[in-house]
């Protein structure tokens, strides 16, 4: 199956903000929305829709807590979770094994000259 396959099971993981919070999240036994969005520097509106495309994949679990007149909100990597990421790491693994080392295999540099710069004193 290639890494790039709709059906590889991978496309919920592959988003960059999304990829942040698993690995955010397989770091720490569980944090709270606050602590997630300080450290990912995300809006609340951007993380709560990315939180909640990871929940309906299984991938994360999300419990509400009402503390008063506050909700808290914390989030826990699943065991699904942590086998999307790690099957993900090893197709970005594999993927970059694939990339030539040196340049033998690179593009000719292009033959379009640098432009000049222009001496205006």
């Amino acid at each position: 199956m290639s890494f790039y396959a709709v059906g590889s099971g991978l496309e919920v993981v592959q988003g960059r903000q999304r990829l942040n919070i698993l690995v955010f999240l397989s770091t720490v036994a569980q944090a709270e929305f606050m602590q997630i969005r300080k450290e990912l520097e995300i809006g609340d509106g951007q993380l709560s829709q990315q939180l909640a495309k990871l929940e309906e994949a299984g991938l994360i679990s999300i419990s509400r807590i009402l503390e008063g007149t506050r909700t808290r909100t914390t989030v826990t990597l699943t065991t699904a979770g942590m086998e999307a990421l790690t099957t993900y790491m090893r197709s970005v693994k594999k993927l970059l094994s694939q990339v030539p080392s040196g340049r033998a295999h690179a593009a000719p540099e292009s033959s379009v000259p640098a432009e000049k710069e222009v001496n205006t004193d």
